[in-house]
């Protein structure tokens, strides 16, 4: 496969799409872990969801905003990593068969699902 403009080496798309889910899941994982807690508690422990913020913070600290992302950023980093991966070269391999360089949206949607195999 000739390089082209477009083409992004194996490693650096790895390593990118790796730091992409782990930095999104260390974001989201705050408003998760409040959205979670009153659900899994019992139903008269959080007033609402600021309550549940506050109690949280006063009570085990701010690192508790953060509990369990280890594993879960162990899992997810390489699951973003390979589907986003696979999507890259699914996609450069369905565009290899149009004489256009542009991708289509039909082209994505194909590349999307043998990404997702």
């Amino acid at each position: 496969m000739a390089l082209t403009d477009n083409h992004i080496p194996s490693y650096k798309l790895l390593l990118s799409s790796g730091v992409g889910g782990i930095s999104a899941i260390a974001i989201g994982l705050p408003f998760d872990t409040i959205k979670v807690r009153p659900q899994a508690s019992d139903p008269n422990t959080y007033r609402s969801t600021l309550h549940c913020f506050t109690n949280l913070i006063k009570t085990q600290g701010p690192t508790a905003l953060f509990k369990g992302i280890v594993p879960i950023t162990s899992v997810a980093g390489p699951c973003f990593a390979f589907y986003m991966f696979a999507n890259k070269r699914s996609l450069e391999f369905v565009n290899s068969f149009s004489n256009s360089r542009e991708k289509t949206l039909s082209q994505q949607c194909i590349a999307g699902g043998m990404a997702g195999l």
